[in-house]
């Protein structure tokens, strides 16, 4: 036995011997207890508990004796033979009587050889059946009559018998008195104590992780438990013996109980120590009959017969088996079989219904964890193993697809990255030749030339490189906003002043498109970033100056709606809008038609990228040549 092995048997073997001492404590303080208050140990005083104990012993063991002795139930004969016998088994040998019937006669003699002792003198009554018979011998009726016996006792000091006990008993009880609660207490906790300790260095594993089993253990939990009954019972009837031995002899009763009842204290801890090491290899149920030839049969059926069926075949099967069973039920009724088959009709039920409950809770399960899916919650796959049969199969393709999606998402939040990457390294690398290119047109521009044919080729170049520069800061900008890359500085903004500075800074154009402006504000204060949300106006005005029809109305609007701050924009387009407003809203939409206007695609995109990033929305409507935007931002 290594180390180890040795240190837990240690272990256990004291915590065993710990739980068997202080369960004697615990039982014999408890026993004391009863005691004390039975016999009045505390409100009376010695020699009135000792005549108390001594005169309800005496008459309990008189009152055995005539009961066991009943062999004539018509007179008294019974006492003149074969009371000896009896006798010898239910009184103890300290105990001497006399016993008289109701003349006075004497009907049995016990002879003390002793005068001195404690004496007492009672009546006992005893019912006696006694039967009727006629003229011809044959029976007629029994009837039960009262008997009633004059007793002398007398109780000596000689054999250790019950009253020697109690004599010392009643001595123990006034020496210790109260203080049996603190053995009491005491008893109990070290039982705890011990038991929780002996069960945590039960079926300790070794340096594979396994619990090690002897053959012991293998055996079936079945015949396990057979042979702990049959342990117990016998050792009860020893146990019992030792009881009846306890009125004539009380030494070597106790002796023969206390050696019996810690024999079977250590088994019991044996067979403990096994059950516990069969609970902690997880082999409790395995290694049974029931699961062997039961469960494991009926598994191998059911997988046999439903698993490669299909669900309608499974459940036509199951709902034809419990109207087959309905309809025996019924018939085993009708013909008066009633309690064993509604007991299995019961039973039945209550499995059906256990199933169908089951079904319902796991598939709203199923359900929930859909719904999160449709939502984007993903993170959250669900347990298979508590699943069965075609919502195990539900369960799995679910799991399987929220995996799929994941890698999905995953791949597009890269792609995303890499093109927000790339459009910044181009941009900045178009932007560094660009810069230059617009510095040397500048220095251009400041010169005069003669020609006017050059001075035109310099306005256009002027133009177009300007506009491209805005490209391509729209392009960065674009990436930035749909890749969430934005830092916001988000703090309570006055949307009426940012409105009128930027209707400020648009005047000028309004005025040369001769555009008119019809402005309607509420007070409105939101948590907003004041730079992004002057961005997104900017882009949105710029888009009215570029595409506005002559001479019109635009229309502004600034409400407090239903806790939100909504902007409406309105005005009528210079041109046709043969498209819907998904598609305006796509970036580069207009296609060759930017390539001969101001615009780049993109005002539209970024707008709706900036105000998704606060956490608001952006929608157009587009109804003939109205053109409507509506921005919307919660207040707080």
């Amino acid at each position: 036995m290594n180390p180890n092995k040795r240190k837990h048997f240690v272990i256990r073997f004291v915590s065993a011997a710990v739980f068997i001492a202080s369960l004697s404590g615990f039982a014999g303080s408890i026993y004391a207890l009863v005691k004390m208050q039975s016999l009045h140990v505390n409100s009376m005083a010695p020699e009135a508990v000792r005549e108390y104990v001594f005169n309800e012993t005496a008459q309990e063991q008189i009152h055995s004796l005539i009961r066991m002795s009943s062999f004539d139930n018509v007179s008294d004969k019974r006492f003149s033979g074969g009371i000896k016998d009896t006798e010898t088994s239910v009184v103890s040998p300290n105990h001497f009587f006399k016993i008289y019937n109701s003349d006075n006669t004497l009907l049995y003699s016990k002879e003390t050889p002793s005068k001195s002792g404690f004496i007492t003198v009672y009546t006992l009554s005893d019912y006696q059946s006694v039967d009727e018979y006629d003229d011809y011998g044959n029976y007629i009726k029994s009837q039960m009559i009262q008997k009633e016996y004059k007793v002398e006792s007398q109780i000596v000091k000689g054999a250790h018998d019950v009253f020697w006990f109690y004599e010392i008993l009643i001595t123990k009880l006034l020496e210790i008195g109260y203080r049996l609660y603190g053995i009491l207490i005491v008893s109990a906790f070290l039982m705890l104590a011990s038991w929780v300790t002996f069960t945590k260095h039960a079926g300790i594993r070794n340096d594979e992780g396994t619990i090690e089993q002897n053959p012991f253990d293998r055996i079936p939990l079945e015949p396990f438990a057979l042979l702990y009954l049959f342990v117990f019972g016998f050792s009860i009837s020893l146990i019992g013996e030792s009881v009846n031995l306890f009125y004539r002899d009380v030494p070597n009763a106790f002796l023969m109980g206390s050696s019996i009842t810690f024999l079977l204290l250590g088994l019991s801890f044996i067979f403990y120590n096994s059950f516990i090491k069969r609970i902690k290899a997880k082999q409790l149920l395995v290694n049974s009959w029931i699961y062997r030839w039961g469960y494991l049969p009926i598994k191998r059926l059911y997988k046999s017969s439903f698993q490669n069926r299909d669900l309608i075949l499974k459940v036509s099967m199951i709902v034809g088996a419990s109207l087959l069973f309905d309809f025996i039920t019924m018939i085993s009724i009708s013909n008066h079989n009633n309690g064993t088959m509604i007991f299995f009709w019961l039973l039945k039920t209550g499995v059906v219904v256990y199933f169908i409950l089951k079904f319902t809770l796991d598939g709203k399960v199923i359900r929930d964890a859909t719904h999160a899916m449709v939502f984007g919650n993903l993170d959250e796959p669900l347990d298979t193993t508590k699943f069965h049969g075609v919502l195990k199969d539900h369960a799995h393709d679910l799991n399987q697809l929220s995996d799929g999606m994941h890698l999905a998402v995953e791949k597009q939040m890269k792609s995303e990255r890499m093109k927000t990457d790339l459009i910044t390294n181009v941009s900045h690398d178009i932007k560094t030749p660009l810069t230059s290119i617009i510095n040397y047109i500048g220095l251009l521009e400041q010169k005069s030339f003669e020609d006017l044919e050059v001075q035109e080729y310099l306005d256009v170049l002027s133009r177009q490189s300007s506009r491209l520069k805005k490209l391509i800061e729209d392009l960065v900008e674009a990436s930035k906003a749909s890749s969430g890359s934005i830092h916001l500085n988000q703090e309570d903004t006055d949307l009426n002043v940012l409105l009128d500075q930027v209707i400020g800074e648009y005047r000028d154009r309004f005025d040369q498109k001769q555009l008119e402006l019809v402005l309607t504000q509420d007070v409105v204060y939101a948590n907003l970033d004041g730079n992004v949300l002057f961005r997104i106006l900017d882009n949105l005005f710029g888009n009215i100056c570029k595409y506005s029809l002559m001479q019109s109305r635009v229309y502004v609007s600034l409400k407090h709606i239903d806790q939100n701050a909504v902007l409406e924009i309105k005005n009528i387009s210079d041109v046709s809008l043969n498209i819907s407003a998904d598609e305006l809203m796509e970036r580069f939409v207009r296609g060759d038609a930017s390539r001969n206007t101001e615009g780049s695609g993109l005002g539209l995109s970024i707008a709706k990228a900036l105000t998704e990033v606060m956490g608001g929305d952006l929608k157009l409507h587009i109804d003939g040549d109205l053109f409507k935007v509506k921005l919307s931002f919660p207040l707080k």
